[in-house]
């Protein structure tokens, strides 16, 4: 009789289970990485949005400079997936439109709900990011993907 054996011994298929092992131990928390740093970069891109669209609302002088000097200002939420983007203007004595400008960020949110203004008039809701002028410029000029 021949003795015809094809295929892979349990040890070889043991050392090629170890590598893939090794190999996914290594490039899981690479990926995981990138992952996170695309997320940031989006989000960011988002505020930088809705930063934009509301400075072109200030200067197009649909938001009335009155009521900026009493109360915070809030956007309509702009909602992407699970997180809210809402532009603020504290309350100040204004000025011109480059000085509101200059005190406007953007809050990120992921839970849902509205903003609930504390009785030191601080806006809270448990957010978990906020944007200013300086962040966007920053980003713009460093190396992103």
């Amino acid at each position: 009789m021949k003795n015809n054996n094809k295929g892979f011994t349990l040890v070889e298929l043991l050392i090629v289970i170890a590598i893939i092992g090794i190999l996914t131990t290594i490039a899981v928390p690479s990926f995981l990485g990138h992952k996170r740093k695309a997320e940031q970069v989006a989000e960011l891109a988002n505020a930088k949005a809705v930063y934009d669209e509301t400075a072109a609302m200030i200067i197009n002088d649909e938001i009335p400079l009155a009521h900026l000097n009493k109360q915070f200002w809030f956007s309509d939420a702009l909602t992407i997936g699970n997180k809210k983007y809402t532009a603020i203007i504290p309350p100040g004595d204004y000025k011109d439109t480059k000085e509101i400008i200059d005190a406007m960020f953007v809050s990120v949110s992921a839970q849902k709900g509205g903003y609930v203004v504390k009785e030191n008039n601080e806006p809270h809701n448990n957010t978990y990011a906020e944007y200013r002028k300086s962040d966007f410029t920053k980003w713009a000029t460093s190396k992103h993907p």
